[in-house]
């Protein structure tokens, strides 16, 4: 779940269509002169982690206007995994 306080402009973004096995949210959060990608997502421990993260790679490809992106849930995985790690770099 996510919140945004009524004085602050956002909205859902869906240039990318997931997976209906997927929960992932995107926002465009807009703090006076920047505009934040907010990405609000939960990996469930019986998906694939290459499945999730190749889909949640090419989401991000959708969005290269955002300079600052935030990426915040529950990942079920550890930063030291492939699969991870490729994401990451």
């Amino acid at each position: 779940m996510i919140y945004v306080g009524e004085d602050i402009p956002c909205r859902v973004l869906t240039k990318y269509i997931f997976p209906s096995d997927m929960e992932v949210l995107f926002l465009e959060i807009n703090f006076r002169k920047s505009k934040w990608l907010l990405c609000g997502t939960y990996h469930p421990p019986s998906q694939s982690k290459d499945y999730y993260f190749n889909n949640l790679d090419k989401a991000l490809d959708k969005y290269p206007e955002y300079e600052r992106v935030l990426i915040v849930g529950d990942f079920n995985t550890e930063d030291s995994e492939n699969s991870m790690a490729s994401f990451l770099f």
